[in-house]
């Protein structure tokens, strides 16, 4: 059951906002105090005062209801059209965050070129095939490029040494030749970066002017001419060497190109750290 006296107190506020006939009340209340003094010459009975006090309230009410009535009745004739509410909700795109995959470090790998063996003479004359004559130098243009997939990251360094020699030694033999090349190599910048693998640099290097028996040495099978050379390079992974180690085979004829033998244990790929 709903309260009786639910709005009781918005319904006493209402009649008090009518506070001008309340006070209109208080002064007929006195008015009427200074008649029965000074004219009536007598007080009026408690039924008129307690009528005049009701009045005064019945018509404050009246008041409040007919303020409510008014408003009521304008709302239904004009209602007012509430605005419809906006709902804002701003879309923010926030772009997913870039994932730069890393993968592992790629290696790649570098190897030699070679081309046969010419001759340059004290004054700078050159010839190909060689000739094995006294005062002639072998040269030998030792070049490498880049045989890996992935780039190589800075400029190398090569260095190469072309001598003569025994052709038959023993592996320590070997071992000990170039070990002796790498204690005095002069590594050499390459003026740029392999960055195709087309690309090929090439150095010429020279063994010192031949003698008239080192020459005949050549012609019977007694020497060789040895090439030892290495490159040093750069990838992701780390510095590494390539090497690369050739003799002649014995004997060697003059004015012919000669065949080359490999020594396998230093033409690889060594990492230096």
């Amino acid at each position: 059951m709903a309260n009786p006296f639910g709005g009781l107190l918005i319904f006493l506020l209402a009649i008090i906002s009518h506070v001008v006939t309340l006070a209109a009340g208080c002064v007929v209340t006195v008015v009427i105090g200074l008649l029965e003094k000074h004219v009536l010459k007598r007080s009026l009975s408690l039924k008129w005062e307690i009528a005049i006090l009701l009045g005064f309230v019945f018509f404050a009410c009246f008041q409040a209801w007919r303020d409510q009535y008014q408003r009521a009745n304008e709302l239904a004739q004009h209602p007012v059209n509430n605005p419809p509410s906006i709902q804002f909700a701003p879309q923010i795109n926030i772009p997913p965050p870039k994932v730069e995959v890393i993968g592992p470090p790629r290696h790649t790998h570098i190897a030699f070129s070679a081309i046969d063996l010419f001759s340059d003479d004290s004054q700078g004359l050159h010839s190909e095939p060689i000739v094995l004559e006294a005062g002639k130098a072998l040269g030998m243009n030792v070049g490498f490029h880049r045989t890996g997939e992935y780039p190589v990251l800075d400029n190398s360094n090569i260095e190469a040494e072309v001598f003569l020699h025994a052709p038959s030694v023993s592996m320590g033999e070997v071992d000990k030749l170039f070990s002796h090349f790498k204690d005095h190599a002069n590594f050499r910048f390459t003026d740029s970066i392999l960055t195709e693998p087309s690309q090929v640099r090439w150095r010429s290097f020279h063994s010192p002017l031949l003698s008239d028996e080192q020459a005949k040495g050549l012609k019977d099978g007694a020497l060789s001419v040895w090439v030892l050379g290495a490159v040093q390079w750069k990838d992701e992974t780390g510095l590494y060497e390539t090497r690369i180690a050739e003799i002649t085979q014995p004997p060697m004829i003059d004015r012919e190109k000669p065949l080359w033998t490999i020594i396998d244990k230093y033409n690889n790929e060594v990492k230096i750290h």
